[in-house]
């Protein structure tokens, strides 16, 4: 009787340990079980994302190198157009007082046809 008393006293608060224990086992599932789904859910969701975004990456690449290529070939093609503007006005210096004396002999040759009376 009194080991068992004793064992009683002893077991007593081991049992309760015991419930404490798995009562909080259990609050953690109740915790973790839901924020395991949640990492899942981010874990899947990362994984679209990097399906998403590479491309997008690679296609940023690409745009990047096709204006690299642009940036080469537009200034020669700029400073070019600088050329030919300069010698179209140099031509159009030229022509301008052909024309001009054209004009003005066309106006001599015409003083100098005699009008009927």
């Amino acid at each position: 009787a009194e080991q068992s008393a004793l064992a009683t006293n002893v077991l007593s608060p081991l049992a309760h340990t015991v419930d404490v224990l798995f009562q909080q086992w259990a609050l953690t599932t109740n915790v973790l079980s839901p924020l395991a789904h949640s990492a899942d859910m981010l874990a899947e969701q990362s994984a679209l994302a990097t399906n998403v975004l590479s491309p997008l990456a690679l296609q940023t690449d690409v745009l990047f190198q096709q204006a690299a290529l642009a940036l080469n070939v537009l200034p020669p093609l700029a400073h070019q157009t600088d050329v030919l503007t300069e010698q179209a006005a140099l031509a159009l210096n030229m022509v301008l007082p052909l024309a001009l004396a054209a004009n003005m002999l066309s106006l001599s040759a015409l003083q100098t046809i005699p009008l009927p009376p």
